[in-house]
């Protein structure tokens, strides 16, 4: 009896672990607005409390190791970012948000290390990962196929995935000029066509660097994967992403070098691909947009200097400095580095000082050994925001621990 209750614990963690990993990039969510989500009267998603069918599962999945979680407790660097949170949260000035995105860091953190108890047991099979893999993967390319083609959402059964509504028309839709034809930028079920690439750029990096097929079949299932994957930072027409993309294969390739002749052709045609997507001009200036965020996020700063404005508190405190200014351009700075210090203030600096100060041996060896996720995620993170404000992409960091 005690055999079969095992088994039937390890299947029933197998089926949450997986469907946790299809489910990642899906945004079936229910949004919670109040007066904490609201800008100038206008509703901003990023400052909603959201509860979403993928963070269930999650939280379902870290369930059953809370046991070993709680051992984390005695840890200094644990204590020591309980009382960062508390800090940070007290001198918050949208204390609900604050709240919000401090559970999910926790969900992330305790995520990762029921993960590796998981890997521990010795429960995660590499054939049902990269099967997982691309059933997540297949309805994310036929959606950005079709918005692309189409010109806006498919609808039906993909907005419970979390597909939104999309037009060449949308007030805030992104859209490129493909050779002379104004085209959608695909979101899948994202809700940025750049948060896509992000993701799928971490899942590249993960198959590339942490699969290693052991048999024919895991061969295909991975090449498949990383071709899907890769369409996919293409055609989100994300410059830095594809930058990154192509940096990335370079270097993979100079590794991997087995002839100088494989090596030359594949570069040339990873050039031409890219080039054909990196040409194109977006309706709006992201450049001059970036550095207008950017001194935005001084501003915060100077202001709220010490403590900052509180983890999803930017949006708010960048309204109360610019009272006047439309929604349309009151968004978070393009950059994970100043958007942290801009929420957690010179606080949040001595924090990370510290963390580091406390577990520099680990540290150095974790940098070490996923150097190729920490180049693409501090690369991203100049140009964008969505490693620290979007769901989906702070979820993706557990590619680094599978």
């Amino acid at each position: 009896m005690k055999l079969r209750l095992k088994i039937n614990l390890a299947y029933f963690k197998q089926v949450l672990f997986y469907s946790s990993i299809i489910f990642l990039p899906t945004q079936l969510n229910k949004y919670f607005f109040g007066e904490y989500a609201l800008v100038n009267g206008v509703r901003k998603d990023l400052l909603a409390v959201q509860l979403s069918l993928s963070l269930l599962i999650i939280l379902l999945f870290i369930s059953f190791y809370l046991k070993q979680i709680a051992s984390l407790a005695k840890k200094k660097q644990v204590l020591l970012f309980v009382f960062f949170s508390a800090v940070n949260l007290f001198f918050s000035i949208n204390k609900v948000t604050t709240a919000y995105r401090l559970f999910l860091i926790y969900a992330l953190i305790c995520y990762i290390f029921a993960v590796l108890q998981f890997k521990k047991e010795k429960l995660l099979n590499q054939r049902l990962l990269l099967i997982s893999l691309l059933f997540m993967l297949a309805p994310q390319l036929f959606l950005a196929v079709y918005q692309f083609l189409a010109g806006k959402s498919f609808g039906s059964v993909f907005y419970f995935l979390g597909e939104r509504a999309l037009s060449l028309t949308g007030a805030d839709t992104a859209l490129v000029y493909f050779y002379k034809e104004l085209r959608l930028r695909p979101y899948a079920t994202f809700s940025h066509p750049n948060s896509m690439a992000g993701f799928m750029l971490m899942l590249v990096v993960f198959l590339l660097y942490k699969i290693k097929p052991e048999t024919g079949f895991d061969s295909l299932l991975r090449v498949l994967s990383v071709l899907i994957a890769s369409g996919l930072v293409l055609i989100s027409f994300s410059k830095t992403a594809i930058l990154g993309l192509v940096l990335l294969l370079f270097v993979y390739f100079i590794k991997n070098l087995s002839c100088w002749f494989c090596f030359i052709s594949r570069v040339i045609v990873l050039v031409i691909f890219s080039l054909v997507f990196l040409l194109t001009p977006f309706l709006s200036s992201s450049v001059a947009e970036r550095l207008v965020y950017a001194g935005d996020s001084f501003l915060i700063l100077k202001t709220f200097f010490w403590f900052g404005s509180g983890l999803g508190g930017y949006l708010k405190a960048l309204a109360n400095i610019f009272p006047e200014r439309s929604t349309v351009f009151l968004q978070p700075v393009h950059n994970i580095f100043f958007l942290f210090l801009a929420e957690t203030g010179f606080v949040g600096f001595l924090f990370v000082l510290l963390e580091f100060w406390l577990s520099k041996k680990t540290v150095f060896f974790f940098l070490k050994k996923n150097l190729p996720f920490v180049f693409i995620i501090g690369f991203l993170g100049l140009f964008d925001h969505y490693f620290l404000s979007l769901n989906q992409n702070l979820f993706s960091l557990i590619f680094i621990f599978l």
